[in-house]
C-alpha cells in the first residue's frame, strides 16, 4: 500500500471515529459501537505506523481517538446526577 492509500483509510477511519463517538453520545450502552470504536482505534494505529515506517515521518494529524474511549462519552451528562 503507497503512503497516499494509507492517508485515505486514515482519513476515512478517522470520520467513522468521530461519528461513532457522536453515536456514543446518545446510544453509551451500545456494545456494538463501543466494540466497532475499540476495533477501528487499533486499526488507526496500525495504520500511521504504516505510515510512519513508510515515509520515515509520524503521521502528523492525531486526534483523541487512541488510548481509550473519551470519558466525556462513558460519564452520565450533568442532569443524571441525582446530587
Amino acid at each position: 500500500m503507497t503512503p497516499e492509500q494509507i492517508k485515505q483509510k486514515i482519513y476515512a477511519l478517522d470520520f467513522v471515529q468521530t461519528e461513532l463517538v457522536l453515536y456514543l453520545d446518545v446510544h453509551p450502552q451500545s456494545d456494538a459501537a463501543r466494540m466497532q470504536w475499540q476495533k477501528n482505534a487499533s486499526d488507526l494505529e496500525a495504520l500511521e505506523l504504516q505510515y510512519a515506517q513508510l515515509t520515515g515521518e509520524p503521521w502528523p494529524l492525531r486526534q483523541n481517538h487512541h488510548g481509550g474511549m473519551p470519558e466525556w462519552v462513558t460519564s452520565p451528562w450533568p442532569w443524571d446526577n441525582q446530587n
